[in-house]
């Protein structure tokens, strides 16, 4: 079994610009976190590169500082790109609140700064539809690159009196095709936040009861010279309201946190119209129904507790796994609402929704 490195995280209440020189007074206070060792391609080659971290909790999030030593003749590949599409060299932060290695966050930036966020689950599956708060900073300097990292704790779900989260630190490097972790890595191993790091002297911390509103408002007209306009008598129902051709939408999105690792949601006709588009798939000879992965903001959050997969046995396919919850089905509710979070050791999801275009196969609530 390896060893996983144990930290002591220091409390430092102090002004920081995130700029990824580390300039502060307080970085030199900070926990080092060093010892790196090569998980990519493979745990047995030469370390052709090093690391060395730091880390320290502020008032309102923790920070990490990150120096990636390359060494003078290597060369740091840090191509712009989108938000969770970044490549090249790049750092990778995954923190485990629970330090249970069920589910984890998953922070990333690349040489040039461009960001990427994701939720990890215990089967080492990756979802970056999700999108944090998080913020960091990058310079490239003359023997490799540096990054900070602030990652909020409005963006994390955690119990408060926990002293104890689990960490994961990757660095890979394009010139080196190589990785190097923090915490060492048994490549045997599927669930790799259950080999994390810890970080003690986490307790205490409160993120807040955040509450999030999310109003929308649609409005649409439409002419042609083959029918007649309507009337402009006022025509009212739920969510939507109408008069001369002009017919609007309303509706609202609230998020409140509950406690520090409980999150309630709540939607009334929601417009789903401004989210990332689907990619187009074809259904013509497809022996199976459709699969999309989610992208609406209110199925996200706790999405890893309803994506769990059952096993079932069938006279055709011994050990075939479902997820018995796909909330692709749910397709426009009048009104959803769903409770998510954790508990001590009990993890909850509750959902609810009242769907006019559900399939007829699938009835209103859950």
């Amino acid at each position: 079994v390896l060893a996983r490195p144990v930290v002591e995280v220091k409390a430092l209440d102090a002004e920081l610009v995130l700029d990824g020189m580390a300039s502060e007074p307080m970085w030199e206070q900070a926990t080092v976190l060093d010892g790196f060792t090569v998980f990519n391609p493979n745990t047995t080659g030469t370390k052709k590169f090093d690391a060395r971290a730091r880390v320290f909790v502020g008032a309102e999030a923790l920070y990490f500082h990150v120096h990636v030593m390359l060494g003078e003749q290597a060369r740091v590949y840090a191509p712009f790109a989108e938000r969770d599409r970044l490549r090249g060299d790049e750092i990778q932060i995954h923190i485990d609140p629970f330090a249970e290695g069920r589910r984890g966050y998953g922070f990333r930036v690349n040489a040039r700064g461009v960001l990427g966020d994701m939720l990890i689950d215990a089967r080492g599956g990756q979802d970056s539809s999700w999108d944090s708060l998080f913020d960091a900073a990058a310079v490239i300097d003359e023997d490799g690159w540096r990054a900070e990292i602030e990652i909020p704790f409005r963006s994390l779900r955690f119990d408060p009196t926990k002293e104890r989260w689990s960490s994961h630190i990757y660095v890979e490097s394009w010139e080196y095709q190589q990785g190097i972790s923090w915490a060492p890595i048994d490549r045997n191993e599927r669930n790799w936040l259950t080999l994390a790091g810890h970080l003690d002297g986490m307790g205490g911390r409160e993120p807040g009861r955040a509450v999030e509103v999310l109003p929308s408002v649609t409005v649409r007209s439409a002419e042609s010279d083959d029918v007649p306009l309507p009337g402009c008598d006022l025509v009212a129902g739920i969510g939507s309201v109408g008069a001369c051709g002009v017919e609007g939408t309303y509706g609202v999105g609230l998020k409140w946190g509950i406690t520090p690792s409980l999150t309630l949601d709540g939607v009334f006709n929601p417009d789903y119209s401004q989210i990332e588009a689907d990619a187009n798939q074809l259904s013509v000879n497809n022996r199976f129904a459709l699969y999309l992965p989610e992208r609406r903001p209110f199925f996200l959050e706790g999405a890893d507790i309803f994506g769990m997969k059952v096993p079932v046995r069938s006279s055709r396919a011994l050990g075939r796994t479902v997820i018995p919850f796909y909330s692709r089905s749910v397709g426009r509710p009048d009104f959803a609402m769903k409770l998510t979070g954790q508990e001590g050791a009990v993890r909850l999801g509750v959902f609810f929704a009242t769907d006019p275009e559900a399939p007829e196969s699938m009835s209103d609530g859950f």
